[in-house]
């Protein structure tokens, strides 16, 4: 009896397409979750900063290009808002997606990050183990309007 080749099965990790994620964050343990969470995922490529300039300058080098930045809500050297406006006034990464992760509970601040481009907000604490998927989710949803979640307001949703 001749059998067949053997053809490995794909996994569901590799059927996903490759996110390169520039990741946000100054304190240095969460950073680590983060790449740690992410980093399980074979189909995600992370890149790491403390500090808000850091990121300026990696998504303005030419030999890199990433397809999403998770961003802290408030850095130690600049704000949120600050950073997303200043890598969406590049006409290079001016589409970049950023999604904010922050312990921001304020309606005020977290509509000020939604108004300077995030293209949603994730809350801390968050779930190291299905952060990966919903940065996939929130991804798949994105038609350039950050759903405000935190609106008492249905109709500003």
């Amino acid at each position: 009896m001749i059998l067949p080749p053997f053809r490995p099965r794909r996994s569901r990790a590799s059927m996903l397409p490759r996110l390169d994620i520039l990741v946000v964050e100054d304190d240095a343990n969460i950073r680590a979750i983060i790449e740690l969470s992410l980093g399980l995922d074979p189909s995600m490529t992370v890149r790491t900063v403390e500090y808000g300039w850091e990121a300026i300058e990696e998504v303005e080098r030419d030999e890199v290009s990433f397809d999403l930045i998770l961003l802290d809500g408030i850095l130690s050297d600049m704000s949120g808002a600050a950073l997303i406006t200043a890598v969406h006034a590049n006409p290079k990464t001016k589409n970049l997606p950023v999604i904010i992760l922050t312990a921001l509970r304020s309606n005020s601040e977290l509509d000020h990050l939604a108004d300077a481009g995030a293209n949603a907000v994730m809350e801390k604490p968050f779930d190291p183990i299905s952060l990966a998927n919903q940065l996939r989710a929130h991804l798949a949803l994105r038609d350039g309007r950050c759903v405000r979640w935190w609106a008492s307001d249905p109709s500003t949703r």
